[in-house]
């Protein structure tokens, strides 16, 4: 039949552009995997193919679609295998959010997808903190992080003398 065109991201709000695994620009899929985003040429559908892909030196956690420009946020690896998080002896003692990985930083993959076929990074940002949320409006992407140092453990006992009360309130 005749081309009925393409929908973008479901929206919660109009003019509010949400990251997510699968965007289209109505000729070509961009999916996010774990480490990629795989470039598939859409029509015609009947050769529909890998046309290629872009790498990320991490783990994707979505992608945006905007004005030519694919956007990749992505965990980077900085050599470990999953986010760094407390051990259950440390959850009591640093009196801290547990759940939140400490030291962690999101990555903001900007590549120019005019030419899909050949795509080309213009900026790799990388920010301290754990990616909370993204949205785009109005052309500006914006980032919300929560970023955990690593502290070490509270000095939670004192032997009941002022005098060591003291001493463990200097230490922490």
């Amino acid at each position: 039949g005749a081309d009925k065109g393409f929908s973008t991201t479901n929206l919660q709000e109009a003019g509010v552009d949400e990251s997510d695994m699968v965007k289209t620009n109505g000729d070509y899929l961009f999916i996010a995997n774990e480490s990629d985003v795989r470039i598939v040429a859409a029509t015609p559908a009947e050769s529909m193919n890998v046309a290629t892909y872009v790498k990320v030196e991490g783990f994707i956690d979505s992608i945006y679609l905007y004005d030519e420009k694919l956007v990749i946020l992505y965990r980077p690896s900085n050599g470990y295998e999953d986010p760094i998080v407390y051990t259950d002896a440390e959850k009591i003692g640093v009196g801290m959010p547990y759940w939140i990985p400490y030291q962690e930083k999101t990555g903001m993959l900007i590549v120019d997808v005019s030419n899909p076929m050949s795509p080309e990074t213009i900026k790799d940002i990388q920010v301290d903190g754990y990616l909370v949320a993204s949205r785009i409006t109005g052309g500006n992407l914006h980032v919300v992080t929560q970023f955990m140092p690593n502290l070490p453990p509270l000095d939670i006992w004192y032997d009941g003398s002022e005098e060591d009360k003291e001493a463990v309130t200097e230490t922490n």
